[in-house]
């Protein structure tokens, strides 16, 4: 098995898509081996964002690592966690009985769609093979409900935050949730799960403004939509901040 992957690699570095295979492996490991600092980064975030009554939102809250701190952050606020896995949607509503824990996935459209459950790594489950992906996963289809996000929250709830890590959805998610963006005007911390361009397009047509996490506690300006698309054409971030037209709003 090792002799044959050993082989594989050497093909597939010989070929044609050779550099662009080495890019997408070397950002998949620098993704995996920075996801702990993300994290902390995110949390240094809502710490300076969230007061106690704050109402958030956890989309794709997976056990709940992100969740744990929104609650401890905002104990008092009313909280939304949205979760398609069953397990992990029954794991969520066990751990925290006072967040309002939907066993959904959230798009741009109401539906019944076929989810990818990849029962080897869960957190990378999603409704497309993520595009670093080269080599087989053990993966069970299930059907998910769908549903937009504007249509899930009652419209009087202000939400002042959102952790979106919904693996290669963020387009169908921003789309369906503009009401919310324009009216809250909420920090948005989220993954770009592949290169979706179109998703900055969309922030700023909800008058947002993004940046990277630490760019934005350094007290720098948002990115323009190049120095966006240079961070997502050449692998160099994943994990951005969206927010409203003041950096520190």
């Amino acid at each position: 098995m090792a002799q044959r992957d050993s082989a594989l690699k050497r093909l597939v570095k010989a070929s044609p898509i050779g550099p662009l295979a080495s890019r997408v492996v070397g950002a998949y490991r620098r993704r995996r081996s920075g996801e702990d600092k993300y994290d902390r980064l995110i949390v240094q975030v809502m710490g300076r964002v969230l007061d106690k009554d704050s109402n958030c939102v956890d989309a794709g809250a997976h056990w709940g690592k992100i969740l744990q701190h929104i609650v401890r952050l905002a104990p008092s606020g009313t909280h939304y966690a949205f979760e398609p896995l069953p397990g992990m949607a029954t794991l969520l509503k066990q751990r925290f009985p006072a967040v309002r824990v939907m066993e959904i996935a959230l798009g741009d459209v109401t539906e019944t769609a076929r989810f990818r459950h990849v029962l080897s790594e869960e957190a990378y489950s999603g409704f497309e093979r993520r595009p670093w992906d080269a080599y087989e996963e053990d993966v069970e289809m299930i059907d998910v409900e769908v549903r937009p996000l504007d249509e899930v929250l009652p419209s009087d709830i202000p939400i002042r935050f959102i952790k979106l890590d919904v693996e290669g959805s963020e387009y169908r998610f921003f789309q369906g949730a503009q009401r919310t963006l324009r009216a809250n005007k909420p920090f948005v911390a989220f993954e770009l799960g592949s290169d979706q361009p179109e998703v900055f397009d969309l922030l700023m047509a909800a008058d947002m403004r993004v940046s990277l996490i630490e760019g934005w506690l350094a007290g720098k300006p948002p990115l323009d939509r190049d120095g966006f698309l240079a961070e997502v054409h050449n692998l160099r971030a994943w994990t951005f901040l969206a927010h409203g037209p003041q950096a520190g709003s």
